[in-house]
């Protein structure tokens, strides 16, 4: 195998990351996963198919496509390793976030403290997205913005709760 077929390799790997990265942006996004570390992912998944000797006589076509299946189904992993978190995140942590505020149990904390460091646009797309278990797609055709945009807003807010000094707790609830 010569150099111009490793990079070849190498610059599907980070296409095929791309992709992935553009399609499950909504996802990706919950977690602050960037599209880097699916490039990271990607790159070093040809790095194993391509140092593993069963793979050595193969033609460049079909090392291709092992190194594609290979991609995709880490990067799938990821993906459904994510939504796992999220669902969990969900249904166990709903009720430290948003349950009743009690001063004696410091821990917890609820969604209206929340709304004091947060725009309004901000909150309802937590509401929505935490109380009302709304896609942001949903979220996105109620307020009649992109979805995207939805996905932005959810994670810099998110990204303001982790900031909070006020909270220590909730910042580590969303680490």
């Amino acid at each position: 195998m010569n150099k111009s077929s490793e990079e070849r390799y190498y610059k599907k790997a980070i296409y095929v990351a791309r992709k992935y990265y553009k399609i499950y942006k909504h996802i990706y996004l919950l977690e602050s996963v960037e599209c880097k570390d699916l490039e990271q992912e990607a790159s070093l998944t040809v790095f194993e198919v391509l140092s593993n000797a069963k793979y050595k006589d193969k033609p460049a076509d079909e090392i291709l496509s092992i190194i594609n299946q290979a991609i995709r189904f880490r990067l799938n992993v990821i993906r459904n390793t994510i939504q796992k978190h999220k669902n969990i995140f969900n249904t166990n942590m709903i009720d430290t976030i948003i349950g009743n505020f009690n001063p004696t149990k410091k821990e917890e904390y609820n969604l209206t403290e929340i709304k004091e460091y947060v725009s309004e646009k901000e909150y309802k797309v937590l509401y929505k997205k935490l109380i009302e278990g709304k896609s942001f797609r949903e979220i996105a055709k109620e307020i009649e913005i992109s979805f995207q945009a939805v996905a932005q807003i959810y994670k810099k807010s998110i990204n303001k709760i982790k900031k909070l000094e006020k909270l220590p707790k909730l910042r580590r609830k969303f680490r």
